[in-house]
């Protein structure tokens, strides 16, 4: 909050003194955030909650599906950020969340791969890391990443 200063609304400066009647979304709707750098307005975000909403009860599903299996929440989360990140920034409806999608499916070998890179300190080194067996697989799925996007997304 340093760059914030938290204003209690005018309309009710008693707010934070009888909260037992108020909800959590109230109180957030009456304290106002004043940004001291107004170049980003939280507005422009308002138009992708329908999509992350939309993502997100695609994975709630899922989940009850389950019927209270053990989980793997990996791969679910990375299909919902994936899903939600090509609808918002690129317009790319993948379904990946219910479908095989290709282009998830890199995504999640890539971030698996990375993963065991960075939990592998003689793995750091670039030219180490190209000459083994993930990183030859990583740089394979990688070219393959880029072709994608330069095929769907120019």
């Amino acid at each position: 909050l340093s760059s914030n200063r938290m204003q209690v609304h005018k309309q009710n400066p008693d707010i934070f003194e009888n909260t037992k009647n108020l909800s959590f979304l109230d109180v957030l709707l009456t304290i106002k955030y004043e940004d001291d750098t107004p170049s980003f307005h939280f507005n422009i975000l308002k138009s992708y909650i329908d999509i992350f909403n939309d993502t997100t009860n695609i994975m709630v599903e899922q989940l009850r599906d389950t019927k209270r299996e053990p989980v793997e929440i990996f791969p679910k989360a990375l299909a919902l950020t994936l899903d939600t990140i090509l609808k918002c920034l690129v317009h790319y409806d993948s379904n990946c969340q219910t479908e095989y999608d290709e282009y998830a499916d890199i995504m999640y070998r890539l971030s698996e791969l990375s993963i065991d890179r960075v939990f592998d300190p003689v793995k750091h080194p670039i030219k180490v890391f190209i000459n083994t067996s993930n990183g030859k697989e990583y740089m394979k799925l990688r070219k393959r990443f880029l072709d994608i996007n330069r095929k769907d997304y120019q």
